[in-house]
C-alpha cells in the first residue's frame, strides 16, 4: 500500500498521523472539531474543487492532460511508490495508450491512493466500480475481465498475486 508524504496544508488544518506514524494521515477540521481523512477531504466540495484547480495548473502546458513523466513526478512527492510500480499505475489508466491520463483517471488515481492510505478501499470501490472496471477492462462494454485483468486489479488495490491464488 502506497504511503503519502506529509504535506502542509495552507488552510490552518493541521496534520498529524493516527496509531503513532503507521496509520493514515489525518486532517483535523478545528472548525468543526472532526478528522478527515484525505480521501474524505477530496469528496468534500473543496477538496474536489482543489484536486480539479491542481490538476488544471499542473497540466496547462499540456492542454488538459497529465503525460507520463509528470505522474511519475507527482507520485514521486505523494508516496513512497518506487518508479515500476508508478509507471505501472499509469499504465492501467492510460487506457488508449496515448501516454497521458486526463483529470477523470487522475482523479480515480488520487482517490485510490487517498483510499488505501486511509483504510477507505471499500467506500472507493462502492463509489468508484464501475469506473475501476472499464479501466481494468480496457471497455466500457465489457461484461468480465480476464485473469490477467483480475491480477491488475488486485494490484491497485495493494493485493499481490500470490495473496489471491491463497483465497482460491
Amino acid at each position: 500500500t502506497p504511503r503519502i508524504s506529509n504535506p502542509t496544508p495552507s488552510n490552518g488544518a493541521s496534520i498529524k498521523k493516527s496509531y503513532n506514524g503507521t496509520g493514515p494521515l489525518l486532517i483535523s477540521n478545528r472548525r468543526e472539531g472532526k478528522e478527515l481523512s484525505f480521501f474524505n477531504l477530496l469528496y468534500t466540495d473543496m477538496g474536489f474543487k482543489n484536486c480539479q484547480k491542481f490538476f488544471q495548473d499542473e497540466s496547462y502546458a499540456t492542454k488538459g492532460t497529465f503525460t507520463e513523466n509528470q505522474f511519475i513526478h507527482f507520485m514521486r512527492e505523494l508516496t513512497d511508490l518506487g518508479d515500476y510500480q508508478i509507471v505501472e499505475m499509469f499504465d492501467i489508466f492510460d487506457s488508449e495508450d496515448a501516454g497521458v491520463i486526463g483529470f477523470k483517471a487522475f482523479f480515480l488515481l488520487f482517490s485510490l491512493v487517498t483510499a488505501l492510505e486511509s483504510g477507505n478501499g471499500k467506500q472507493f470501490l462502492y463509489l468508484h466500480l464501475d469506473a475501476m472496471f472499464e479501466i481494468v477492462a480496457r471497455s466500457s462494454t465489457a461484461t468480465h475481465v480476464t485473469w490477467q485483468e483480475f491480477i491488475r486489479f488486485g494490484y491497485l488495490m495493494g493485493i499481490n498475486e500470490c495473496a489471491i491464488y491463497d483465497h482460491l
